[in-house]
């Protein structure tokens, strides 16, 4: 499997943090978040490990499932806390554009996955505090893909762990109001709901009404796809913010877009290193 990842990533020192892209709080904290996002995708998905053999006193090699990762990471007026020595480390190609606002970053990455649209399995946008913890996430995109179809795409549900939240773990993108998706449903109408079985149970699937997740996965079959529609690239802003665009204007424009369902939620998930939407109305 090859997969590349572009990762918009900005930090400003501001008190201001109604978008991930302009969060300055608690410096250390968002440092400590950031890395561990790239490494998580440079090392447990596409490296090899290792398996402890007791009975031979050594450790032997297991292969990664993904053969090529190319990590990039997108930055804007050096507002970033990315090192040099980190980067290296992390085998990150580091792009820095030139943008009035930063976010508008995400479609950058779009932008680099046209430049490789060949040579890669999967092409992964995800906001820079983001942190897929399941070792099936990548195998579970390939598998709804070849499953439901190219014009179908799974997003994960986010969710933040807070032990002052509601519960200790609070999936965070409930609906939107519905005049936001009404209109793409109307243009691309698909079933409410899908439904297959996975590892011996029925796993639901939702056509949701927030298509945000500031992640999103394409195929290259996927990607081609989008890549030959008249309104690729067009940089629309449309949807809520610029934010919220980037990251899901494309795929409402493309294909109908599904999350998992009610106890199927954490199907497919992503953590969200933060607290701010547990903690509403409450002291994070």
């Amino acid at each position: 499997m090859r997969v590349l990842v572009a990762i918009p990533h900005f930090y400003q020192a501001t008190a201001d943090s109604s978008h991930a892209y302009s969060d300055g709080r608690f410096p250390e904290l968002r440092k400590q978040a950031i890395r561990s996002v790239f490494s998580a995708w440079r090392f447990a998905y596409a490296t090899h490990q290792s398996v402890l053999n007791i009975e031979k006193r050594r450790y032997e090699r297991i292969e990664a499932k993904v053969t090529e990762l190319a990590l990039f990471a997108i930055t804007t007026g050096g507002n970033h806390l990315l090192d040099a020595e980190f980067c290296r480390g992390c085998s990150i190609n580091h792009v820095e554009v030139t943008l009035e606002d930063a976010r508008m970053m995400g479609f950058q990455a779009h932008r680099i996955f046209a430049e490789h649209a060949r040579r890669f399995d999967l092409f992964v946008y995800s906001e820079d505090d983001l942190l897929p913890r399941d070792p099936a996430f990548l195998d579970k995109q390939l598998w709804f893909a070849e499953t439901f179809g190219y014009r179908r795409v799974l997003l994960p549900n986010r969710y933040e762990w807070n032990m002052q939240g509601p519960a200790p773990k609070t999936f965070i993108d409930g609906d939107l109001v519905s005049r936001l998706t009404d209109p793409w449903w109307q243009k691309l109408p698909d079933e409410r709901f899908l439904q297959a079985r996975v590892l011996g149970r029925p796993v639901a699937f939702e056509r949701t009404r927030n298509p945000h997740s500031g992640f999103h996965v394409f195929t290259q079959e996927q990607l081609r796809y989008a890549m030959g529609q008249p309104y690729w690239g067009d940089e629309d802003v449309s949807f809520v913010s610029p934010l919220e665009s980037t990251a899901a204007l494309t795929l409402l424009k493309s294909f109908a877009v599904y999350k998992g369902y009610g106890r199927d939620m954490d199907f497919l998930e992503v953590e969200h290193l933060d607290k701010r939407y547990s903690a509403l109305g409450r002291n994070a």
